[in-house]
């Protein structure tokens, strides 16, 4: 399923500028027009409009033709999006690649024994331009955001389009989906007038006035929610949009909890963000042509970004968090067993505050957890990560 969340964390700034150093990688590509970047199984992806999907083994140095591009129903290519959040995870990782009436979905899933099985399946789409998808596994809905509306379906294959989009809001940049304690869901549409959302599975959507206004363009709602006019978290227990980075024309954003720090990217803004104190610096983006940076991943050491023009740059991953901000009431924990079927038992010599994150950086619960705390959670075959709530203490969980 792809559907995202995000933490609120204080909003600090600061006048220092991160001095990065970014190097534009990119032999062995056809073109500069690059529609996303993402990391599956520590291979970078990208997709060059008109080309097709292209891969790097070696961190940008080189490129390859991937070897499914002569399945792409077309090579004119809109969207590219991946499992951005972390590196190396294994299990589960995806890429989508999106265009005129065509969506493909590539997984890279790991086995017994370390072994990888890899797909990529292709959904029968309206013939519209598809930018964002989310597939719901209870009740079984498959959401489509288009340059058209929403379109929704229980098969994959029988197509309905959503109500209450029009004008400007009919270019639907974004969708994510909310699942509430009482079991009720809402449907958000990021639009390119403002914020929309459903309660009624898809069918209908009406404006939210939680906190975006009307006439602002939504780009992504993942971790953080990025506009044209500053980044926004987003609370979902009272359902308010909050204004986080008050300006700028973000496009993109990325989080990597092992750290507890996230980037966020869009026309010529670029901030880091660290997570646990708040404290967001400017990055350089120094050497970084082509226009708005319109995608954002990790592979290894780097941080590595596309621009609408100019292809693919990377620069060296910095943390600014000494080795003693980390000790500081870092409590041991495990996590048993892992791999795990759903119920996994948290236990600790001292009480401490865990929180389960999914691997797109979701906040799912909270656990207070005295010697042990047993869980059992519906979860999703995949990778999740238990964190001590401020700190950089992250365990990874496996879920088989």
């Amino acid at each position: 399923m792809k559907k995202t969340n995000l933490i609120t964390c204080l909003l600090v700034l600061v006048s220092s500028t991160m001095m990065a150093q970014w190097t534009a990688v990119n032999n062995g590509l056809p073109g500069l027009t690059t529609n996303g970047v993402a990391n599956v199984r520590d291979s970078l992806f990208t997709a060059v409009n008109g080309h097709g999907v292209y891969f790097s083994i070696d961190n940008g140095e080189s490129w390859a033709e991937w070897k499914n591009n002569s399945k792409l129903t077309t090579k004119k290519i809109n969207d590219f999006e991946g499992l951005t959040a972390f590196s190396g995870t294994g299990g589960g990782n995806h890429f989508s690649v999106s265009g005129q009436q065509m969506l493909g979905i590539y997984q890279s899933i790991s086995g017994e024994g370390g072994l990888t099985a890899s797909r990529l399946s292709f959904i029968p789409v309206p013939a519209e331009q598809i930018n964002d998808w989310i597939d719901e596994e209870n009740p079984e809905i498959f959401y489509l955001a288009t340059n058209n509306g929403v379109y929704y379906s229980p098969d994959k294959m029988n197509w309905t389009k959503s109500g209450g989009l029009t004008g400007d809001a009919l270019v639907v940049n974004t969708l994510h989906l909310v699942e509430h304690d009482d079991d009720t869901e809402t449907l958000y549409a990021g639009t390119n007038d403002g914020m929309y959302k459903s309660v009624d599975s898809g069918k209908t959507f009406s404006k939210s006035l939680n906190g975006i206004a009307s006439g602002q363009r939504v780009n992504n709602h993942s971790f953080f929610v990025t506009t044209e006019n500053g980044v926004y978290t987003f609370n979902e227990e009272n359902d308010l949009f909050n204004p986080f980075i008050p300006s700028g024309d973000y496009y993109t954003s990325v989080v990597d909890l092992s750290k507890f720090v996230a980037y966020a990217f869009g026309d010529g803004v670029a901030k880091k963000i660290n997570m646990m104190t708040g404290i967001i610096e400017d990055v350089s983006l120094d050497n970084v042509t082509g226009g708005a940076i319109i995608g954002a991943t990790y592979v290894k050491d780097y941080l590595f970004v596309c621009t609408e023009q100019g292809g693919v740059f990377r620069m060296p991953l910095t943390d600014n968090l000494g080795v003693g901000d980390y000790e500081i009431n870092h409590i041991s924990f495990d996590v048993v067993p892992n791999p795990s079927t759903g119920s996994f038992t948290i236990t600790s010599e001292e009480p401490v505050e865990v929180l389960l994150f999914n691997a797109q950086g979701s906040l799912l619960k909270a656990y207070d957890v005295k010697n042990s705390f047993f869980v059992q959670q519906s979860l999703s075959k995949g990778v999740y990560f238990v964190n001590q709530k401020g700190t950089r203490n992250t365990k990874k969980l496996i879920i088989e």
